[in-house]
């Protein structure tokens, strides 16, 4: 019996062993995210480093309103946020990914689905309503 044992023991050990390694550590460039990003349909997206730490907020597009930022990551090239709005209690899980300098691609599950292009910011040639900087239209 004890033999069984060991060997069933040994058998998970080295199965534990043998899985495949996930890489999270990816040579891209997860700077490219940070600034000010905004979609018509959905949400404006802030993302700063701060003490080394990445940080993100949204807000509501239509209402300006805050998001609750459930979880936050970067992997693999991807940035992944949960969030909940709480007026209509609606939770999603975002998959943003970095497609070039000025364009971000937005994978949305949850209670909103689809997905969506963001752009960064340019205040010279938009000046969103919610962060207005001017009376100037």
């Amino acid at each position: 019996m004890r033999k069984l044992l060991l060997v069933l023991v040994l058998l998970f050990v080295s199965s534990l062993h043998a899985q495949p390694k996930t890489k999270l550590n990816s040579s891209f460039d997860y700077s490219k995210f940070e600034g000010l990003w905004y979609n018509e349909n959905t949400v404006t997206l802030f993302v700063w480093k701060e003490k080394g730490e990445f940080k993100v907020a949204e807000f509501s597009t239509y209402s300006g309103h805050p998001l609750d930022v459930l979880s936050f990551s970067m992997q693999d090239g991807r940035m992944y946020v949960e969030s909940l709005f709480r007026p209509n209690a609606w939770y999603t899980s975002g998959e943003y990914t970095y497609q070039d300098d000025d364009t971000l691609s937005l994978h949305l599950t949850g209670d909103g689905e689809g997905t969506e292009l963001f752009t960064r910011y340019d205040f010279k040639t938009y000046n969103p309503p919610l962060l207005q900087l001017s009376d100037e239209n």
